[in-house]
């Protein structure tokens, strides 16, 4: 009951609004829509979807449209069209999981179409929490890693406690819990023959504590040892330099799978090394870089000790790539019967500004003053429009827009294209080759 007041309070706003407009300016016509299920940057599970929405227009809804990635999914008619203030729920299937832009708007009674209410939406994808990490041999025992011998430890049983109850076995030396609810997470490492000595960074205890966060992953490193006893390292001769102190290296991304055209943030923390190489490429010790690759990639760090030795480590970024929609095309309705016009229709002017895009952008389409018509409607997907106007459209790939104008059986169009380019392609034009003459010193003869 409080949430259709709301909705009741939204509409009265809209209606007082439209009312206080000032007189001699042209307000924008249509109808205004909300998409209050699901919220925009909601994670779903892959199945069946509900899209509820709301609209309003003094005119009356009519129709009520869902698109998803630019393309039009079903349209179904207001159930109480003799209201200003239509409530709507429509059904969606998703194809698979993946990002999905959802978009909802409504038709008046005069047939304008208002703006859309956009909702971005990732389906089959991971929610809540991510604690991640690796584990590390710690041959001497120095609750570090990286000495001599030091490497990625497999086969370790990492549990988890606290936020959740999850176990799972290092692979790699890595590991990781997904899809846990917020809250401070405990974590434990054991191996047959090994014991637990460090963390990195140090100071998170042991258990070691970890913050699940659906907003953010955490990452982290444990360090086990032998049970054997080390061999002792002798003491150093009397004025001897003392032992250079070992190296810590973390390597890691907020986010390892993307979708094309996204980005993540890498980051490395490194102590007690001379030199950090990232990608062959000289950083700081301890950074982060934005990454937005366009295929899948591998990235390097290559870390020199105090001691010039080299430890490296890599992390590989996945790209999953983004599916297009087809061209629509636009096929006019049935002309209306004649209404006070007579012979060819007169369209002033009809563009699309910018006429290119990237996916996901949006283009402007203009339209001058239409004569001698009695009606006017753009297709694909727009409808019936009042002239002159504009309208912002975001087609999901390249889009021929169309504007009809009939006087009874009489029509004339016009046409303006937007072309949709992935994000990322840059066309490099081949260099032309221009020969370049030297010219021939020529040297007067030698008279003896």
């Amino acid at each position: 009951m409080k949430q259709l007041s709301l909705f009741l309070v939204l509409a009265l706003f809209a209606i007082v609004g439209a009312q206080c407009e000032p007189q001699g300016e042209v307000a924008k016509a249509g109808p205004r829509s909300w998409i209050d299920k699901p919220l925009s940057n909601s994670s779903l599970a892959l199945g069946k979807i509900e899209v509820l929405s709301h609209s309003s227009d003094l005119l009356r809804i009519v129709l009520v449209e869902l698109s998803v990635n630019g393309a039009v999914v079903r349209t179904d008619p207001n159930p109480d069209s003799g209201k200003t203030l239509a409530k709507m729920s429509q059904e969606w299937t998703p194809p698979g999981p993946g990002n999905y832009t959802l978009m909802v708007r409504a038709q008046n009674s005069t047939g304008i179409w208002g703006d859309y209410a956009q909702a971005l939406v990732t389906i089959g994808g991971v929610s809540g929490g991510t604690v991640q990490g690796a584990v590390y041999s710690d041959l001497n025992s120095n609750g570090l890693p990286n000495d001599p011998g030091d490497a990625p430890l497999d086969g370790v049983v990492v549990t988890l406690s606290g936020c959740a109850s999850k176990t799972t076995t290092t692979v790699n030396g890595t590991f990781q819990f997904t899809g846990l609810p917020a809250g401070t997470c405990l974590v434990e490492v054991s191996k047959s023959g090994w014991k637990f000595s460090g963390t990195y960074p140090a100071g998170i205890g042991y258990p070691a504590k970890a913050a699940s966060d659906p907003a953010k992953p955490t990452a982290f490193s444990l360090f086990m040892t032998p049970l054997t006893t080390p061999t002792p390292t002798p003491p150093p001769k009397p004025g001897a330099p003392p032992p250079l102190p070992a190296v810590s290296i973390a390597f890691f991304a907020d986010q390892l799978t993307l979708v094309f055209g996204q980005c993540t943030t890498i980051h490395w923390q490194v102590t007690n090394a001379s030199q950090v190489f990232l990608d062959n490429a000289s950083v700081a010790l301890s950074g982060s870089k934005q990454d937005c690759p366009t295929q899948t990639t591998t990235h390097s760090l290559r870390v020199i000790t105090l001691d010039n030795q080299t430890a490296q480590r890599s992390l590989t970024i996945t790209v999953v790539p983004v599916t297009i929609t087809p061209t629509r095309t636009f096929t006019p309705t049935a002309p209306p019967p004649v209404r006070g016009c007579s012979g060819t229709p007169n369209i002033s002017s009809f563009s699309a500004s910018p006429s290119s895009i990237i996916a996901g952008q949006s283009a402007t389409l203009n339209w001058g003053a239409v004569t001698n018509a009695d009606s006017v409607e753009i297709g694909p997907d727009i409808g019936g429009v009042a002239t002159p106007g504009s309208m912002s459209v975001s087609p999901g790939s390249t889009t021929t827009y169309t504007l009809l104008a009939r006087c009874g059986s009489n029509t004339v169009t016009r046409q303006a294209t937007v072309t949709v380019t992935s994000r990322g392609i840059i066309i490099i034009p081949t260099p032309t080759l221009v020969p370049i003459l030297t010219p021939i010193r020529v040297l007067p003869p030698i008279v003896k």
